[in-house]
């Protein structure tokens, strides 16, 4: 095994500690930015309903985080497939406005159908 003199680990356990990001007393497990939102898989194993999948924008005028269509479960597996759900969701929200913005910009012609 080749060890790095440069990489500490117990100080990567100690940064990684240190940014976990909670929202209501979840944990956040993973994320995923898409577009102008991010999707959220957050936990809390002590809670009845242990497991949360929300939406969080910045696109307010103090640019803070605003968390909204959130989701409570209790079942592992209906949260991951809701928050792959959402992330579909977001993908095509994203080629649309994709689309719109490129056929906006084709150049008209006149006597021709696009």
């Amino acid at each position: 095994m080749v060890t790095n003199p440069y990489f500490d680990m117990k100080e990567m356990e100690t940064i990684k500690d240190e940014e976990k990001r909670t929202i209501d007393g979840n944990e956040v497990k993973n994320t995923i930015h898409i577009g102008n939102k991010e999707i959220l898989f957050a936990e809390n194993l002590t809670k009845s309903e242990p497991y949360m999948v929300c939406s969080c924008k910045w696109d307010n005028s103090l640019g803070i985080d605003v968390y909204a269509e959130t989701a409570i479960c209790m079942d592992y597996l209906e949260a991951i497939t809701e928050f792959l759900d959402r992330a579909s969701s977001q993908i095509q929200h994203v080629r649309d406005q994709r689309a719109e913005a490129t056929n906006a910009l084709l150049p008209w012609v006149l006597g021709s159908d696009v």
